[in-house]
């Protein structure tokens, strides 16, 4: 099986956006509730376990150029301490409404951090993230608003800098797929996106659920 090329995981990265666009409607269309449980979810995932994917695809790329993408990226989450700002934006939220962490976060995770140990998917895990994040940081900005969020901090550096950080990400893939140190036998492919896409699938299913409840109920 040959090595997948540059255009290949870049084609890869396209349909991933495409699948994961339709996922979540207006903001305003979950209820106070649902809009919480997509918050908390989502901090749940990315919080502990964004810096460290980033952290193992530095580690692990070969390529001069993805090299110094991640290390860049990697610089900023840390010194920023943007996992200490989700969680300051999310916390005030939580404490008003009741619930709990998904039960189905911990499995989807495992498995994520399990394919980062391919160098060629912890890239696109990482740039899954960045992509679907260019996608729904909208949307965080718009329930934010409407929960009357008072941290909006880490919203407005995520919507400045995820198109770009983004955009990074598929230059690093394109870069290391080129790399002559890429050895067939450490091919990456599109499962580490399929989980990426299970993840977002799982952090905005609080709007179906919701949607479902409110048809029970007419």
């Amino acid at each position: 099986m040959n090595a997948p090329s540059a255009d290949d995981l870049e084609a890869l990265i396209v349909r991933f956006g495409e699948r994961i666009s339709g996922l979540a409607p207006g903001a305003r269309s979950y209820t106070p509730g649902a809009s919480v449980e997509v918050l908390r979810t989502y901090a749940d995932a990315f919080a502990p376990n964004f810096v460290v994917w980033l952290a193992t695809a530095w580690n692990g790329a070969q390529s001069p150029l993805a090299r110094e993408i991640c290390r860049t990226n990697l610089l900023t989450e840390v010194g920023e301490d943007h996992p200490r700002m989700l969680r300051e934006f999310v916390g005030p939220l939580v404490e008003r409404f009741a619930g709990g962490p998904s039960a189905e976060l911990d499995p989807i995770l495992r498995k994520i951090t399990s394919l980062t140990a391919n160098r060629l998917d912890a890239l696109l895990v990482v740039a899954g993230v960045e992509s679907a994040s260019v996608r729904f940081m909208p949307w965080v900005a718009e329930a934010a608003s409407s929960l009357d969020s008072r941290s909006s901090r880490y919203v407005e550096l995520h919507l400045a800098a995820d198109v770009s950080h983004s955009g990074e990400m598929v230059d690093a893939l394109r870069a290391e797929a080129r790399s002559d140190a890429l050895m067939t036998s450490e091919n990456g492919g599109s499962g580490a996106l399929l989980a990426v896409e299970s993840l977002v699938r799982l952090i905005f299913r609080p709007f179906s659920l919701s949607r479902e409840a409110h048809l029970r109920a007419c």
